[in-house]
C-alpha cells in the first residue's frame, strides 16, 4: 500500500490471512526500493512488477532471494504522482495516485528456483462485486505490527470493481481502485499480487496499493487500459541494460513470453 498515515494504512502484509507455502509462489519475492520494503512478482525473464509508491521513477532497487539479491532499475507509471501521493487520504487529493504500479528490469535473466513466472490476466472476465480474490504479501499480520520475512496469503471479497476514469469527479477517485473486504494488506505487502481464486491456475489481477490496516484493501486493477498500455510499453525499457530487442516479455501480456505458469 502507499505509505499513508496509519489511520488509513499503507505499504501492505496480509491481516486476517495465514502463512503461505513459499514453494507454491517462488516468483513472489521481497523487494527493497528507495521508498521501503515491499512485495514484488516476477512476470517475465527480465521483468518484476510492484507498486509505484515503493520506488521512485528510474531508480534502482533490489530483489531479495534469501541470502542473495538482484539489482533492478524501475519505471513508475507516468500517470502516478509519486511522493505527492504519500500522505494524502482525501479522495480529491488522490487524483493521479491510482496508477500505482512500477515495472522493474533486471540486467540478467531471472530464474526463481524450479519456478515459472506468474501470469498477468490481460483480458476478460473482469472483476465483479462479490468475486473472491487471493492476496499475497510479506509484511505485518496486525496493524502496526512488524514486517516479517514470512509470506502470507488470504482471501478477500470484492466490494467494488475498478471504474477507470472515475477521478474525472475527484470525489470518486477511490473508485479507480478495486476495493476488497476480508483479509487485508498491511505494511510490507505493497506491490503484492492479488490473484484469481483458482490456486491450480492463478492469474494476477491486481497489485496492493492502499488499505485501512483492518479489513479493507485498495488494489490497482492490472487490466484497465491505463495499466495495460504501460505494461505493453515494457519492451522499450530494454535500453536500461542494452538488452536485445524483444528480450522483455510479460507473461499474459505478450503471447510469446516464455516460462509462464
Amino acid at each position: 500500500m502507499a505509505p499513508i498515515p496509519s489511520t488509513n494504512g499503507a505499504n501492505v502484509q496480509i491481516i486476517g490471512g495465514k502463512p503461505a507455502t513459499k514453494e507454491d509462489w517462488p516468483a513472489t519475492l521481497m523487494f527493497d526500493g528507495n521508498q521501503g520494503r515491499c512485495t514484488s512478482t516476477i512476470v517475465g525473464t527480465y521483468v518484476v512488477l510492484t507498486a509505484g509508491h515503493c520506488v521512485d521513477d528510474k531508480s534502482p532497487a533490489k530483489l531479495l532471494w534469501g541470502n542473495r539479491t538482484t539489482d533492478l532499475l524501475c519505471h513508475v507509471h507516468s500517470d502516478y504522482r509519486g511522493r505527492a501521493c504519500a500522505n494524502e487520504i482525501a479522495p480529491q487529493k488522490l487524483v493521479g495516485c491510482t496508477a500505482d504500479v512500477a515495472i522493474c528490469i533486471a540486467a540478467k535473466p531471472l530464474s526463481p528456483d524450479a519456478a515459472k513466472f506468474e501470469r498477468v490476466r490481460s483480458s476478460p472476465p473482469l472483476v465483479s462485486a462479490k468475486d473472491k480474490m487471493f492476496l499475497l504479501g510479506f509484511g505485518c499480520t496486525e496493524a502496526d505490527g512488524k514486517i516479517t520475512e514470512a509470506l502470507q496469503e488470504g482471501v478477500a471479497s470484492v466490494e467494488w470493481p475498478a471504474q477507470p476514469g472515475a477521478s474525472s469527479d475527484p470525489s470518486r477517485t477511490m473508485r479507480e481502485f478495486i476495493k476488497t473486504a476480508g483479509a487485508a494488506v498491511c505494511h510490507g505487502d505493497s506491490g503484492g499480487a492479488s490473484y484469481s481464486p483458482d490456486k491450480a491456475k492463478p492469474e494476477m489481477l491486481a497489485l496492493a496499493s492502499r488499505g485501512n490496516l483492518s479489513t479493507e484493501s485498495y488494489l490497482v486493477d492490472l487490466r484497465t487500459p491505463q495499466v495495460q498500455t504501460f505494461l505493453r510499453k515494457a519492451g522499450s525499457f530494454r535500453s536500461d541494460f542494452n538488452l536485445p530487442e524483444g528480450a522483455i516479455k510479460i507473461c499474459g501480456v505478450d503471447p510469446d513470453a516464455e516460462n509462464c505458469r
